[in-house]
């Protein structure tokens, strides 16, 4: 918290229902509401929720020019993936990068900065991490493999996620496929049935 500070801290879930209206707000935020030190908030909060609170922390700001020119190397590199972990939960409010990681890298990096061809970093999105975790049928458009595809049009591929809400649908895709069941397509989000499965040691190669 010395290095990054309070308002890197925003609060993401909470079990009661008086302080839902704290969802997406940073405890520097919250703090100063409450006059009184970030610490002293953090610490009211948790015994407020009985320790059920989900935070996340970033140390800035998506789109930070000093952050992103840090990591440029890393990201252009040929053997680099660009996968995200963030799931959504059922409750509480997501990370951005459930809505953001994947447009942001393909409207940002590759369309509109040009830093590498739009066929490279879908591939780095794709049959890259696909190979590297050991994925067999997965990852490419190919006979066989499992038709999990997103079709977007590259001119308007992009963001309007941010931290303080996050839940904002990507600009510039028009269907969504799991295991060859459209689950996206334009007027409609079919979400009543779940396609996807679970993927063990044992299914990879």
């Amino acid at each position: 918290f010395k290095i990054m500070g309070w308002d890197s801290i925003f609060i993401m879930s909470v079990v009661s229902d008086e302080n839902q209206a704290l969802l997406g707000r940073s405890l520097a935020d919250i703090a100063q509401e409450r006059r009184c030190h970030p610490f002293d908030a953090a610490c009211d909060l948790l015994l407020e929720e009985q320790g059920r609170v989900l935070v996340f922390e970033t140390p800035t700001y998506p789109g930070d020019p000093f952050i992103e020119q840090a990591q440029r190397a890393a990201l252009l590199d040929p053997m680099v993936s660009i996968a995200t972990d963030t799931i959504l939960m059922g409750f509480g409010m997501p990370s951005h990068l459930f809505f953001d990681c994947f447009p942001r890298f393909l409207g940002s990096y590759a369309r509109d900065r040009a830093l590498l061809p739009l066929r490279q970093a879908i591939r780095k999105s794709t049959s890259l991490p696909a190979r590297q975790l050991g994925l067999k049928d997965r990852g490419m458009i190919k006979r066989g493999f499992k038709a999990d595809m997103v079709i977007f049009d590259p001119r308007f591929i992009g963001t309007r996620s941010t931290p303080a809400r996050p839940a904002r649908r990507p600009r510039g895709i028009s269907h969504v496929l799991v295991n060859g069941k459209i689950v996206v397509e334009p007027g409609n989000t079919n979400l009543d049935q779940l396609h996807g499965q679970v993927i063990r040691r044992a299914d990879t190669c």
